[in-house]
Formats: C-alpha cells, structure tokens, sequence
C-alpha cells in the first residue's frame, strides 16, 4: 500500500513479496524472482538490485543502496564495489576451542538453538580470521549434506590434520 493525498492506494506489483521494510522514508519490498524494489510514488516499483542479500540500507550521503551480501561483504549495488572486513564466516558461536595458537569457532549445536546451521569452521591465527566453508567442508568429507558443526580435534599424529563433527 502506497500513502498519497491522505489515503492508501494499492501499489503495481505482480510478484510474490519475500519481506518490506522502510529505508529512508521509502518502502523497499524485496522479491526472490525480482530482488529489491522501491515502491514510487505512483504505486509502480524501481528495480535497486536483483543481488541476494540478507538486508538492504540506503546511504544517504553516497546516495546509494548497500546490501549484505553472504560471502561478499557489504556490496554497493549502484556499482557492485564490496568491503569485507576480515572476519570469522558467520556471528555463530555453539563452541569455542584452542588447538595450539589456533582459534577454532563451531557454529552449530544439535537439538539447541543453533539446530540446523550451515556445516563451517571459523579459526582466528597470527591476527587474521580465516575458515573453512559448507562447500569445502562437504567436498573434503564427501557428503551432500551437512549441518551443526559443534567440535574440532586435531590428530595426534598429524597436527595439521583435524576432525571435524
């Protein structure tokens, strides 16, 4: 609904809206089949961006749209620049563990909030985050499917070597 001369009309949309929210005294509807939109005046929609991301903010000075962008960072839509500040993969903590000078960060926990999440492994080192993806981690263990990682060992005959359940 689009609020013009006192009253509410219905906006021009033929697509099934995922979530809306307002950014800047706009209303933004975001669509998995079109991506952002923002709702004119007029009740028609002005495509911002067709990137998936997990939330949208307007940048008032720059006068453009930012996007967080799973894997990429924050991704400026006008022009698909992106900053990604050094970082674990995810904000999930489920367990933290210390393997010599290394910070292991398990995301996930089975039959606990944290059920269901996405099989990573974030490590902190020498200063700097680094980790192992759902991708990696699937491929190197050779399933199609894997969720809630909640411990990392290291082999005792291999230190370099970990496991990871």
């Amino acid at each position: 609904m689009v609020w013009k001369n006192q009253t509410w009309t219905s906006f021009k949309n033929d697509i099934p809206i995922s979530w809306s929210k307002v950014v800047d005294n706009k209303m933004i509807i975001y669509s998995n089949r079109a991506g952002y939109q923002r709702i004119l005046e007029d009740g028609s929609t002005k495509s911002i961006s067709s990137v998936p991301s997990t939330d949208v903010d307007y940048d008032a000075t720059n006068a453009c749209y930012w996007g967080a962008v799973p894997k990429r960072g924050l991704v400026r839509f006008t022009d698909g620049q992106s900053f990604a500040p050094n970082g674990p993969i995810s904000n999930y903590a489920y367990k933290l563990k210390f393997i010599g000078d290394r910070l292991f960060v398990c995301p996930g926990g089975r039959w606990a909030i944290e059920y269901q999440r996405s099989a990573h492994l974030s490590f902190y080192q020498n200063g700097l985050w680094s980790g192992w993806d759902e991708e990696y981690i699937k491929e190197k263990a050779g399933l199609p499917y894997w969720t809630d990682v909640v411990s990392v060992a290291a082999s005792a005959s291999n230190p370099s070597s970990y496991f990871v359940g």
